[in-house]
């Protein structure tokens, strides 16, 4: 190198670097996987007459090779800063067209018929009033129709916009459902988790009304299922001894439900559900699971999805 000093000094410098067959070795590998970096020269000082002779450690040698790879990245951040700004721009442009699809999107979900018996079938009404014309009429075991929009409480009633076969309608949410398919649930760890946390909470005595449905509770200990309005239900979990009805459902359903769980050797999502039980039709399109314990009856207890999440919304005996 030719060296020049303020004053207009010239001299030649040769500078050697040995690097150690280790570091070389080392450097290789990081070139495969980061490139192979060009170092900015740092000149020598001005009063260097001989050719010094510089040995680098393992580690120097490393670090020298760090520094060069974030260089790299240093270089490269003013077009990695100029696409982020060109992607950021097409999402909000893109934004402005495909926000209403989105917004009504989150709105649409899929439900099923419950509660309704053979003898019924849920209307789809032209008005949100018990009273309007019917489009349509959805069977009881019905499954999978889409939502249109929000419900809309009309008549102290709440409604909810759907599709049917015949034109969008309005149905009564209290006989629908969201609709949950077989492996999701299946593939749900929080069920079975809720089971076991019912098991040991009644026990402790503790509450445990945020476990259930808010539409109430079902029982069906026969091929009529009864289904326990959410005030009357809430009441006889904070109370059981508080009337005879709060009495009876612990005695006949939640205690023995509670010893069949703690006995059962293993409740498993996959292992728990019957492909041969018999679902009275009113409870058929709730996923359910069943807890099989030695010496009990055969408990089915039947689940529902609120905004994605599930709740017991009731149990049965597989008869």
């Amino acid at each position: 190198y030719v060296v020049a000093d303020g004053f207009g000094g010239v001299d030649a410098v040769r500078v050697s670097i040995t690097v150690p067959e280790d570091v070389r070795s080392a450097a290789v590998a990081r070139g495969e996987l980061i490139g192979s970096p060009t170092l900015g020269f740092q000149a020598p000082p001005a009063d260097l007459t001989e050719g010094p002779s510089l040995d680098l450690g393992f580690a120097q040698g490393v670090s020298l090779l760090t520094d060069a790879f974030f260089q790299s990245l240093g270089a490269l951040r003013l077009p990695i800063l100029f696409l982020g700004l060109a992607l950021g721009t097409v999402v909000v442009l893109g934004g402005f067209t495909e926000l209403p699809m989105l917004l009504a999107n989150r709105r649409r979900r899929f439900y099923s018929v419950v509660l309704l018996d053979r003898e019924h079938r849920l209307a789809v009404r032209e008005e949100p009033d018990g009273e309007a014309s019917s489009l349509f009429f959805y069977e009881p075991t019905a499954a999978g129709f889409r939502s249109l929009d929000k419900p809309v409480v009309e008549g102290g009633r709440e409604w909810l916009p759907v599709e049917s076969p015949n034109g969008s309608g309005w149905v009564a949410t209290e006989f629908i459902t969201e609709a949950s398919d077989l492996k999701f649930f299946l593939d749900d760890d929080a069920p079975v988790a809720m089971l076991r946390r019912l098991a040991d909470d009644m026990i402790g005595r503790k509450d445990v009304s945020a476990l259930f449905s808010s539409r109430g509770f079902a029982v069906a200990l026969t091929n009529e299922p009864r289904m326990i309005p959410p005030d009357e239900f809430r009441a006889a979990l904070r109370d059981r001894y508080g009337k005879p009805e709060s009495t009876r459902l612990w005695e006949e359903v939640l205690e023995p439900l509670g010893a069949a769980l703690r006995a059962a050797d293993d409740l498993d999502s996959r292992s728990g559900h019957s492909r041969t039980a018999l679902i009275p039709v009113e409870l058929w399109n709730f996923q359910y699971h069943a807890v099989n314990a030695a010496g009990h009856p055969p408990w089915l207890v039947y689940f529902e999805y609120e905004k994605g999440k599930p709740k017991i919304v009731g149990v049965g005996v597989d008869v």
